[in-house]
């Protein structure tokens, strides 16, 4: 009966917008085919468009990818790097979302997505840029093995009208769970799903059905919410 109803309910709306920012070392193409996001977009599909944002800057391996056996190629790319001072690419990376969205996506942005450095860039975008277009809109993230900020983090709690989920693997020796939960209390409306895999995308499977059920459930809430602010008149 509750899945009668939510088919109900999302078939009578609009599709969330939600752009996907990958991690370190991967691009749009291989976030899209990451077992993780299919079964994410399997899920979810049916009340969300998910558009895949590739980073502006190349990644080339050096001693740190290859002590973690991180794989590179040649269609590697970060979102920021130590070889683009003063801001280390910070900016380029922020006005290339910006321009993606302008062109790539119809209407506002719904949900912000990323995966490990991807969560670490939109944490950075609700730190920096909540009050701006093409930002103002968002209403929930979703922060897949995402790490706490390296540095100068923030003092007091950031975006309070944006919901987030964050999604922890127990198993993730590349991103400590206890960074995860740390950037999950930097907001106000923060729920954690934790798992029992690894960090790393290439672990070829699906995330369990009970994270699945998280991130639909936030969905959700956003739809209604969105509902909520038509009949009020906002």
């Amino acid at each position: 009966a509750r899945a009668t109803a939510e088919n109900s309910e999302a078939g009578s709306r609009r599709k969330l917008n939600c752009v996907v920012l990958h991690g370190l070392t991967m691009n749009a193409d291989r976030m899209r085919a990451w077992q993780g996001m299919c079964s994410i977009e399997k899920r979810c599909g049916d009340i969300s468009t998910f558009y895949y944002v590739t980073a502006p800057h190349t990644f080339a391996a050096n001693a740190w990818s290859r002590a973690h056996n991180i794989p590179v190629r040649e269609d590697s790319y970060t979102w920021f790097t130590h070889k683009r001072p003063p801001d280390y690419g910070f900016g380029a990376s922020w006005a290339h979302i910006a321009e993606y969205v302008a062109a790539q996506v119809p209407g506002p942005i719904d949900v912000l997505i990323g995966y490990s450095q991807g969560g670490l860039m939109v944490a950075t975008l609700l730190r920096y840029l909540a009050e701006v277009e093409p930002y103002k809109a968002v209403r929930a993230a979703v922060f897949i093995h995402a790490p706490d900020f390296l540095s100068k983090p923030p003092s007091e709690k950031l975006s309070p009208a944006v919901r987030t989920l964050h999604v922890i693997g127990r198993a993730d020796t590349l991103v400590a769970p206890t960074s995860s939960t740390s950037l999950a209390g930097r907001f106000v409306q923060s729920e954690i799903s934790t798992h029992g895999g690894p960090h790393y995308t290439y672990f070829p499977a699906p995330f369990p059905g009970h994270v699945l059920e998280r991130v639909r459930r936030l969905l959700l809430g956003v739809m209604r919410l969105d509902e909520g602010r038509a009949f009020a008149g906002a």
